[in-house]
């Protein structure tokens, strides 16, 4: 998707929804991932998110990646933090003290970043067949799923010159042609990552900015 498609379905989302499209599309995250994302992993001083654990929707439990697998932290531009700031503000009312699902190792840290129906972690095929396709429907996108846009992330990261080594533990492929020495990014490889984000949606010639009215 180009960045004008991706605002293009943004624009018919309510907040909530809106948020979860640009973090998808600007994390790489799996939709597991963020279906079991906790406050407690996003760091808006460092401008990351730690993604150590996903929701399993058969099972409808959080599972933590095992030690040295799949664990990674993703950088945010700065444009993903004020929304997600905002987004933040905005739901300060309901949030809950826990997220109130089963973990299978650990303690939870605390709620979840988003919900779904009745307080339920978000389901991949309810979004897609719902709020998803519906909006990309209305803005005229074929032929998208939901996993596209961890394809996306991956496409505009590429496109802007990150290197496939820095795309690899991004996206937390350990299976690329890439080897272990290349696990390693420095805080000025994050940097990279925000400034190739955020290059890529200034191409689009438009922010952000959706309405919360309907949270």
């Amino acid at each position: 998707l180009t960045p004008d498609e991706v605002e293009d379905i943004a624009f018919y989302m309510d907040g909530m929804n809106a948020t979860i499209l640009w973090t998808a599309v600007q994390t790489g995250m799996r939709f597991g991932e963020l279906s079991g994302l906790h406050w407690s992993r996003v760091n808006f001083d460092l401008r990351t998110i730690d993604l150590s654990e996903q929701y399993d929707q058969k099972a409808r439990v959080i599972k933590a990646y095992p030690k040295d697998k799949d664990m990674r932290t993703v950088p945010m531009p700065a444009d993903l933090v004020a929304m997600l700031r905002r987004y933040k503000n905005n739901t300060e009312h309901n949030r809950q003290r826990n997220c109130g699902i089963e973990h299978l190792y650990g303690r939870c840290s605390g709620d979840l970043v988003f919900r779904g129906t009745r307080l339920a972690a978000i389901s991949s095929k309810e979004w897609g067949r719902g709020i998803w396709h519906k909006c990309r429907t209305m803005a005229d996108v074929d032929h998208a799923r939901p996993h596209d846009l961890r394809h996306t992330y991956a496409s505009w990261l590429l496109q802007q010159g990150v290197s496939i080594p820095e795309l690899a533990l991004m996206m937390g492929h350990s299976k690329w042609e890439v080897t272990q020495k290349y696990a390693h990014l420095s805080s000025g490889s994050m940097d990279s990552v925000r400034d190739a984000l955020s290059r890529h949606r200034r191409t689009a010639g438009r922010t952000a900015d959706p309405s919360f009215t309907a949270l």
